[in-house]
């Protein structure tokens, strides 16, 4: 079991959506040449601040990752399995992006990691160049305000 890590978990910082729209995000992990992505190995991309939700992502290879045909990988978020089928043949080939829509419910924690893991399906080749692999995540706030039934009332001095 082997963990890569990009940059931006590296240096940990807290993934937020900076205002009431959903935003893209991009991450990437570099595989170095030579290697091959084996069972169990972790892809770590990135950790959440607290209250958000990942609504859909997006996958993708510039070099071939040379896996089997029907291999998955857990999309996982903290202790959440939000993708227990991501086809690894739909973004191991070069230039070719995989990509879904949540279903799974799921509201962050502070801290909670965003991570590939290979669990036990996945065997890539070995290739002579280095590869990266890019996340894309449309994340939102999870608004915890509630209508509570008040009026709002305004008085002015002047007449309309």
């Amino acid at each position: 079991m082997a963990n890569y890590d990009s940059v931006d978990y590296t240096n940990g910082a807290r993934v937020r959506a900076s205002s009431d729209s959903p935003e893209w995000r991009q991450f990437s992990i570099t595989i170095p040449a030579g290697v091959a992505l084996v069972d169990e190995d972790e892809l770590r991309f990135c950790k959440m601040g607290a209250d958000h939700k990942i609504l859909q992502y997006t996958l993708g290879c510039d070099a071939s990752l040379g896996t089997s045909a029907g291999d998955t990988a857990d999309l996982v978020v903290g202790s959440t399995v939000i993708d227990a089928a991501v086809e690894t043949d739909g973004f191991a080939v070069a230039d070719r992006t995989y990509g879904a829509t949540i279903a799974v419910a799921h509201i962050t924690a502070d801290g909670d990691i965003v991570k590939l893991d290979t669990s036990t399906a996945l065997d890539s080749q070995t290739t002579s160049g280095a590869r990266t692999i890019t996340l894309g995540l449309l994340v939102a706030r999870q608004s915890n305000a509630t209508y509570t039934g008040e009026r709002l009332t305004y008085s002015s001095p002047y007449t309309l």
